[in-house]
């Protein structure tokens, strides 16, 4: 509490990287290997204490990103700042915007 970063226990696995402290509220069911996390990013519930996110290996959340609500974010996903993820995201993405959208999928340009 005194560096503003809550990780609720045994739900990140290793190799997470805390890049910038403040601000910080990991409340997922689980995260995987080798995730980063910048300044400002939310996961978490929607309604029911159930409804958190699982986020996969490789993913990175941005500056101030929110993922909030019991959806999936794939395997190397990269969350652009200040987004927010409500719907599922698949792996090898890119999202942004509000709410995100997938911006690039599978080294593709997906229409914007």
């Amino acid at each position: 509490m005194k560096y503003g970063v809550f990780v609720r226990p045994n739900s990140c696995g290793p190799g997470l990287r805390i890049v910038h402290i403040g601000g910080i509220h990991l409340n997922c069911t689980s995260m995987g290997a080798n995730c980063t996390v910048t300044q400002g990013v939310v996961l978490g519930n929607k309604n029911l204490p159930e409804n958190r996110p699982v986020v996969g290996d490789y993913v990175e959340l941005t500056l101030g990103c929110k993922v909030i609500g019991g959806i999936t974010i794939g395997n190397n996903v990269i969350v652009a700042p200040n987004s927010v993820v409500v719907k599922d995201v698949p792996d090898n993405s890119v999202v942004s915007g509000v709410p995100a959208r997938i911006i690039k999928h599978n080294d593709k340009k997906v229409g914007i």
